[in-house]
């Protein structure tokens, strides 16, 4: 038996809020700094979705996710997908 990791968890409730986008962009990150983009990009891509849903019209805090997404794939060796 396996423990559930924290975006299994956070997608079994139907809480979004901006908060969520900041902790889970940070899980996101934490992977990244240990090299393991490819499981930091799907905090990252539901941090993103949170934000684009919650601060409609802040194009500033929105394109940090973007951002953030293509570092993952950048990192990754997929720059077409960045």
């Amino acid at each position: 038996r396996r423990g559930l990791t924290a975006l299994e968890i956070f997608d079994s409730v139907e809480f979004e809020h901006v908060n969520l986008a900041i902790l889970l962009t940070k899980i996101g990150f934490c992977y990244q700094y240990l090299g393991k983009p490819k499981e930091g990009l799907p905090y990252h891509e539901r941090a993103y979705r949170i934000l684009l849903s919650k601060l409609q019209g802040n194009e500033v805090e929105c394109s940090m996710g973007i951002i953030n997404i293509a570092a993952c794939h950048i990192a990754m060796g997929e720059i077409q997908k960045a």
